[in-house]
């Protein structure tokens, strides 16, 4: 820029005089920069500057640099990572002298988890072949591998379609879960399986032994007569031992195959104590039948010392209340009482001493 000085006196007489005067630009500055957080893969991202320009008639160039290999320009943009992970975002604003300002900052995106559809019918028969199907996408692309677990013990790998039959009436949950390496996503849904209409249930079992006594041992065996299907299929056993004195399972075992005359059925080792036991029987498509009546037997450690038997597994019918147990007990042969009395009197004053 050039300035011109002209001095004039009273006589009318003129002197000018010229200079070069260069002013500098003075470049914007940015104020703030908006960036969305949490910020996640595979997303629309809104980012934002405000800067301010001391000369206002400036015009101005905003170039964001977004650390994955892309540029953008303007005062606002959208952009989505394709990837998760951490980046460095720089952002600079330029007037049109040259003027700049920058301002740059690690900004982390995260993964998102797939999203997954789970579809199939929800009842059928007990046999009946049904089919699921998983369908998994993932917002950033990642790889996917998809796992099942079909309700009944049944697992199945990396497929997006399964087929697969029930063999008992229940209500099963089928989960499909798909992994991107980072996160799970697990959907499920319920499928009611039904025996036929004309299946009956197969009938009540028979209890054989050990029936309200006492045996000797912690490792107990119990015998059960075959079960008779009006069906005419092989029925399965379940079996359950609930020990009396705190009301709770002690044994439950289920699908065990019978026996052609009776199902001799040996039992975890118990503790020491009385115990009650029941069965049913389940048919080939899943209905269960009534439980048995319950009985009861008592479990005492014999004595390294003791010669002979001790104590007995005496025969009875029926079903005997918890509180009657030891009542029944004491009611029987006096000889094997009293030598089962004596037995826990040795054993609880030897405990004691």
């Amino acid at each position: 820029m050039t300035l011109a000085l002209t001095c004039t006196d009273d006589e009318g007489e003129e002197a000018t005089g010229t200079t070069s005067l260069s002013i500098a630009n003075l470049p914007p500055e940015i104020l703030a920069v908006e960036i969305p957080s949490p910020a996640e893969e595979g997303v629309d991202l809104a980012l934002w500057v405000s800067f301010e320009d001391p000369e206002p008639a400036d015009t101005h160039t905003i170039v964001w640099t977004l650390g994955d290999g892309n540029t953008l320009e303007g005062e606002e943009i959208t952009h989505s990572y394709a990837e998760d992970g951490s980046y460095t975002v720089e952002v600079t604003v330029t007037d049109d002298d040259g003027g700049s300002d920058a301002r740059s900052f690690a900004w982390t995106v995260y993964n998102q988890a797939p999203t997954v559809v789970l579809e199939g019918e929800q009842s059928a028969g007990v046999g009946e072949s049904l089919l699921f199907r998983c369908t998994a996408l993932d917002p950033g692309g990642d790889p996917l591998t998809l796992s099942w677990d079909l309700g009944d013990g049944t697992l199945a790998g990396d497929v997006e379609e399964v087929e697969h039959a029930y063999l008992e009436a229940e209500t099963y949950t089928v989960g499909c879960t798909a992994d991107d390496g980072q996160d799970l996503t697990t959907v499920t849904l319920d499928v009611v399986v039904t025996a036929s209409s004309d299946n009956a249930a197969p009938g009540i079992p028979e209890l054989m032994s050990p029936s309200n006594g006492e045996v000797v041992d912690a490792a107990v065996t119990v015998r059960v007569a075959p079960v008779l299907d009006p069906e005419g299929t092989a029925a399965l056993l379940d079996v359950v031992v609930i020990d009396t004195a705190t009301d709770n399972s002690a044994v439950s075992l289920t699908g065990l195959a019978q026996g052609a005359v009776e199902t001799a059925i040996a039992l975890p080792v118990l503790a020491e104590g009385s115990y009650r036991w029941q069965v049913r029987a389940i048919d080939a498509e899943g209905l269960a039948g009534p439980w048995s009546d319950v009985w009861y037997f008592a479990v005492q450690l014999p004595e390294e010392t003791q010669e002979g038997p001790y104590g007995c597994s005496c025969a009875g019918t029926g079903s005997v209340p918890a509180g009657g147990l030891w009542a029944l007990l004491l009611g029987l042969g006096a000889g094997v009482s009293r030598r089962s009395a004596a037995g826990r009197s040795e054993r609880e004053a030897r405990s004691g001493s």
